[in-house]
């Protein structure tokens, strides 16, 4: 391999890790979204606490 060329890869390998990387986002995305959740309900049991 040249320096400063990268090397081909296979489409299939290609395609896989794209795959791989959107599901990656997603499950991340849904873990953010979750907490952000649990956050809002434990401020709302707290503000509950408080009265």
């Amino acid at each position: 391999m040249i320096f400063g060329i990268k090397e081909k890869k296979n489409p299939n390998e290609f395609m896989r890790e794209h795959e791989e990387r959107e599901l990656a986002k997603t499950d991340i995305k849904r873990v953010q979204d979750s907490t952000q959740k649990l956050d809002q309900e434990e401020d709302t049991v707290k503000g509950v606490g408080d009265q």
